[in-house]
């Protein structure tokens, strides 16, 4: 065969290059935890600030409200 080495230099760039490339996750449990607290704490203060008006909010319905809630039975 005439392929010489060329499998072994594509082999190897290829390991360079995965190497280089940054990991899924290089975040601790607690650390993944802690930024999704701190997100969470903003968009409380953006909802509590008005950011998000209530009529985006899904509303919150008690079983007994659906028979008569003209949302879903309308008259």
């Amino acid at each position: 065969m005439a392929r010489g080495n060329q499998r072994e230099k594509a082999r190897e760039k290829n390991l360079k290059t995965q190497a280089a490339q940054k990991s899924k996750n290089s975040k601790t449990g607690s650390e993944m935890q802690r930024d999704k607290d701190k997100v969470a704490e903003l968009m409380r203060q953006k909802q509590a600030a008005g950011k998000f008006p209530p009529e985006h909010a899904i509303p919150r319905l008690s079983p007994s409200s659906l028979n008569t809630d003209p949302r879903f039975f309308p008259r």
